[in-house]
């Protein structure tokens, strides 16, 4: 969070001498290999790595996310469409929030393909899921954030950002700072694909200004941040705080 990436290295490599099987370090260590450098080869030696080792109904899912997200960066979105299908939807309502994910994720893959017909429809069915969720466990900012993207990729600008605007009053920067700017890298990107510009490349300026998950690599990388790739503002907070690190 606070970008000292030698000493979080060092870290992970340490427990990792202790505990060279333990799953959530691997999946430490590949994020920070995308934080600093934007290097997928950890990522893709963890998930080989994970083939090999027994886990539990709830980690394979956890796993079969990690492959989505992990493609995603990559803009591999056909392989991003055969995973998600491949999930039957009674095996993931097991586990609160997969179901949903699983459309989100294939709206994300349709749109990247140019269906946007077949993109709304997985966006409609994933916006019915997190909605229902939202109403379970209103106080949970995550399943408020997530329907503020849907709704967003909808093209439903009020609702997005009213959604938006809840998750950061559960989860505020000022009561948690490890991971309410997690949820404001997320609002960031509610405003992105909205095609707010002016308002996603302050919040993220605001972001790389103090301790955050938001780095210029993941910036680079990821494509929720294709919305602005071209605008002049966005290249520039590229280069300068790229030019910090």
């Amino acid at each position: 969070m606070n970008r000292d990436l030698d000493a979080a290295n060092n870290t992970v490599e340490r427990a990792l001498r202790l505990n060279p099987q333990g799953v959530g370090l691997w999946v430490i260590k590949a994020k920070l290999a995308i934080s600093e450098k934007g290097d997928l080869s950890i990522g893709e030696k963890m998930l080989e790595k994970l083939k090999s080792v027994p886990l539990s109904k709830e980690e394979k899912l956890k796993y079969l996310g990690g492959r989505v997200d992990f493609l995603l960066l990559q803009r591999k979105y056909k392989d991003v469409l055969e995973i998600a299908e491949s999930c039957t939807d009674d095996v993931l309502t097991a586990v609160p929030g997969s179901l949903a994910m699983k459309y989100f994720a294939i709206g994300l893959a349709e749109k990247g393909l140019g269906d946007d017909t077949k993109a709304r429809e997985a966006f409609l069915k994933a916006k019915s899921i997190f909605a229902e969720q939202a109403k379970l466990k209103s106080d949970e900012p995550e399943f408020h954030i997530h329907l503020a993207k849907v709704n967003a990729w909808l093209g439903d600008k009020d609702a997005a950002l009213a959604e938006a605007q809840r998750a950061m009053e559960l989860r505020p920067e000022s009561r948690d700072a490890f991971e309410g700017p997690q949820i404001t890298a997320q609002v960031a990107e509610v405003y992105s694909i909205l095609g707010d510009k002016d308002e996603a490349i302050e919040m993220l300026e605001g972001l790389l200004n103090r301790p955050s998950e938001v780095t210029v690599a993941t910036l680079k990388l990821d494509p929720a941040w294709d919305p602005l790739r071209n605008d002049p503002r966005f290249q520039a907070l590229l280069i300068k705080y790229g030019a910090k690190t």
